[in-house]
């Protein structure tokens, strides 16, 4: 305690000791989607936090992919954020198979180039980019103050304003000129290096700085850049703020060796970028599955290796790429990435995997390819779901899509509302029109028992999903919110003891942890999510000498001991109903 010596009011900084810090719930509803996009970042997971949020990184709808219809269902059905990858080839020998910018080169005024212009990031998106180069709407002139003459430095101006280091200024009397660049400005006068050659009278002198405008113009939008340089040193250098604004095309100084100002591009018309191509029609399952090569060097699913926020897992466009890629072999193909996927969430512990069977398959062919599977971390469902088809030529067709998207958005939204011990079903799926294949109640019974979560429409009801089976033989782990409760509880309590290691491993550190773990686990009890008339039927942890004997200490290992009694979703209500009569008196009356 500091002492005081004079009555006053004094401030103390307490600092909250972590491991006093109540656990936190881990969430778990933030889904990574790997797909096929029109543009955006190649194999960098991207953080997205709304459908605009989308469509302003990886364009909108196309035909060769499911993405955005994934991530619309996404957050129409009540996600709010989720990482998105987009796959392309990027790394193949034949460099024709690769994803590429469009581009173009601006020439100078001795036709030579000046500037290159690429498209953000690759694909066939940057071909219809367009870009032309014209005059600043606003161009900064002044009147000369004295004679500029010849063999001079410097220029005295009325204003200074619009002139900097680095601005390339065209002196002229309207007969003589001289250009020259500006190295500072001091009060009213412009200082250059290089002597002028000639006199400019200040009768009808004036000064005006040289910069161009370039119009940037998309598939839907455009952008205008006012009053660009040519040199790095001034505020308006076309490289630095092009590329730090611009939302379609980066540039690069080509560092012409014309001198000023028949260095600066040539006034035009619009001008086309081309040679972008999209990479998608080489994808193989390796660009799905990635690599790591170090925390700078992962593509994939292996990109996500490190993502601690990450709760779901889905693959729309693995399907499409099986069809439409020469880079896949068929179904083969595809069952291999479901694999890699199941085996990437078994190895986080953390992640569940929504896997979408091929489309169009016969209820008997989905049982055959639900049989390729068996963990608790994946869940597949089935069938397809329609939607409106936005490259249609007349209103109200629709096309079939995979449902990973809107089952993620469902179990975010219950997430958030309810908790993670409510099952994803019984919800209704918001943006869908119809199915792929209609389920009645005697093909669920057939399929159900498989662990095939059916999407079923209910007149009056909508289209549900009726289901929420993981692809685990092993009963225990059945159901989906088992599973993610399960893994919920362990992340909360891995991320919430961090400050553990290295303290002091005795009595004192294992009841700290008892106290902390078991406050969380009476909190999820009374929230519902485990099972018990009391926290001791619900839960229980021990962490003591028992657990902890000398041999576990001198590893320098504590052991602490939890058994929860996670709440099982209710899926068959029967009704035994019955007939009661009351014994009847017949009597003859004569």
């Amino acid at each position: 305690m500091p002492s005081y010596l004079s009555p006053d009011i004094y401030f103390e900084q307490i600092v909250r000791d972590e491991r006093y810090k109540p656990l936190e719930r881990a969430r778990m509803n933030i889904p990574a989607f790997l797909g096929i996009a029109e543009r955006g970042p190649i194999q960098v997971p991207t953080r997205v936090t709304s459908w605009d949020g989308f469509r302003r990184i990886f364009g909108g709808y196309i035909p060769n992919g499911y993405l955005a219809f994934a991530v619309y269902g996404f957050f129409n059905n009540g996600g709010t954020e989720c990482f998105v990858t987009r796959v392309a080839r990027i790394d193949d020998p034949d460099p024709e198979k690769n994803a590429a910018r469009a581009s173009t080169v601006l020439k100078d005024l001795y036709s030579r180039g000046t500037i290159q212009v690429d498209a953000l990031n690759e694909g066939t998106w940057g071909n219809k980019i367009r870009v032309s180069v014209g005059i600043p709407k606003r161009v900064h002139r002044t009147v000369l103050l004295a004679d500029v003459p010849p063999g001079a430095t410097k220029a005295r101006v009325d204003v200074t304003k619009g002139f900097e280091p680095g601005s390339v200024v065209r002196l002229t009397d309207g007969r003589q000129e001289a250009f020259v660049k500006v190295t500072r400005v001091d009060g009213r006068e412009i200082h250059w290096e290089k002597p002028t050659p000639t006199l400019i009278p200040s009768a009808k002198g004036t000064a005006e700085a040289v910069e161009f405008k370039l119009t940037i113009t998309g598939e839907e939008d455009f952008e205008i850049f006012d009053n660009l340089a040519m040199d790095p040193a001034h505020s308006r250098y076309f490289e630095r703020v092009i590329n730090g604004q611009s939302r379609f095309v980066t540039v690069k100084d080509l560092r012409s060796a014309t001198e000023i100002p028949y260095n600066f591009p040539q006034a035009m018309t619009e001008s086309l970028l081309e040679g972008g191509r999209d990479g998608s029609e080489y994808v193989t399952p390796e660009d799905y599955v990635g690599f790591s090569r170090g925390p700078q060097s992962r593509r994939g699913l292996w990109a996500y290796e490190e993502v601690e926020d990450l709760g779901l897992l889905c693959l729309p466009d693995l399907m499409k790429s099986a069809v439409e890629s020469r880079g896949f072999r068929g179904e083969k193909d595809v069952e291999a990435v479901q694999k890699a996927a199941i085996d990437f969430c078994e190895r986080n512990r953390y992640v569940f995997a929504i896997l979408d069977p091929p489309p169009a398959l016969a209820p008997v062919l989905v049982r055959e390819w639900r049989d390729k599977f068996d963990s608790r971390f994946a869940a597949l469902y089935y069938p397809w779901v329609k939607v409106l088809d936005p490259f249609a030529e007349r209103g109200g067709q629709t096309i079939a899509i995979p449902p990973c998207g809107h089952v993620a958005g469902i179990i975010a939204k219950m997430d958030d509302e309810v908790g993670t011990h409510k099952p994803p079903a019984n919800e209704p799926m918001n943006d869908v029109i119809a199915l792929e294949r209609p389920i009645d109640k005697d093909l669920q019974d057939v399929l159900y028992p498989e662990g095939i979560n059916c999407i079923r429409f209910f007149r009056g009801r909508g289209i549900r999903i009726w289901g929420s089976r993981t692809l685990s033989s092993d009963t225990l782990w059945r159901h989906v919110n088992v599973t993610r409760v399960f893994a919920m509880i362990a992340k909360t309590i891995e991320f919430g003891t961090q400050w553990a290691p290295f303290e002091p491993n005795g009595p004192e550190l294992w009841k700290m942890l008892v106290r902390l773990i078991s406050t969380f686990l009476t909190d999820l009890w009374r929230q519902g999510y485990l099972v018990g008339e009391t926290p001791e039927q619900a839960f229980y942890v021990k962490c003591d000498e028992d657990t902890n004997p000398p041999e576990v200490r001198d590893a320098g290992e504590v052991i602490c001991e939890i058994g929860v009694a996670i709440v099982r979703p209710l899926e068959f209500i029967v009704f035994r109903i019955g007939q009661r009569t009351k014994d009847i008196t017949h009597e003859e009356i004569g």
